[in-house]
């Protein structure tokens, strides 16, 4: 079985098969950690890490965007790993073009 080779991070064929696209991206964990100390990165149906492991959660790609979380502060990236909204807010949700962010109980809008 051939490994995809993703930075430091090995991908196992298979696993990139069996993962669960959205939009042609998936989040994945970082195997190299505990568990208790996983962290996310994200790649393509090619296996090429788009975002670095450095995300809390998994990430799910509903349009062009995904809300995440890193640090425990919350943001937004897009399809090609870029940060479209910065990791500095209470909540993050996208759709439809539009971040509805939420920070010290204020909502800000983000076109994207």
């Amino acid at each position: 079985m051939k490994e995809l080779t993703s930075g430091s991070a090995r991908l196992n064929q298979r696993t990139v098969r069996r993962s669960k696209f959205r939009n042609g991206r998936v989040s994945i964990p970082d195997k190299r950690v505990t568990e208790k100390d996983v962290q996310y990165g994200v790649i393509d149906r090619s296996g090429v890490l788009i975002y670095p492991f450095t995300l809390d959660k998994e990430v799910e790609f509903t349009d062009r965007v995904a809300a995440a979380v890193q640090d425990g502060r919350f943001g937004a990236i897009d399809m090609g790993g870029n940060i479209v909204v910065p990791f500095e807010y209470d909540d993050v949700k996208t759709g439809d073009g539009i971040a509805l962010c939420l920070k010290d109980g204020k909502i800000s809008l983000f076109d994207y």
